[in-house]
């Protein structure tokens, strides 16, 4: 399974994963990985197989707690003198602590 986080990245992996089982038998390789791939498993011996689809994940409780965090440091920054360096540093350790939670998470599936 791979993950992407834009269309156009998911796309270019399929098209590239056609193409990597393209056989020049069945001529010019296609413009869309969909038109290649319909190709590709036309013969009933093709045995790979590519599915795409969207998931949500705007509802990760890491997520949600790092909108939070973010919230409550432009909240806090609004309401004292903070310097920006200050600001970045504490953004920077948020984003830090959200990318290794949900590393950790990945690492356990």
């Amino acid at each position: 399974m791979t993950y992407f986080y834009s269309e156009a990245d998911a796309e270019r992996f399929a098209l590239d994963f056609c193409n990597a089982r393209w056989n020049e038998a069945l001529g010019t390789l296609p413009a869309t990985w969909q038109e290649a791939y319909e190709k590709l498993t036309a013969d009933p011996s093709y045995m790979d197989w590519l599915h795409m689809d969207f998931l949500d994940i705007s509802g990760h409780p890491a997520l949600i707690a790092v909108a939070a965090d973010l919230g409550n440091i432009s909240r806090h920054a609004e309401n004292v003198d903070m310097n920006h360096a200050d600001y970045r540093g504490q953004a920077k350790a948020c984003a830090d602590h959200a990318l290794a939670t949900l590393s950790c998470e990945g690492a356990a599936k």
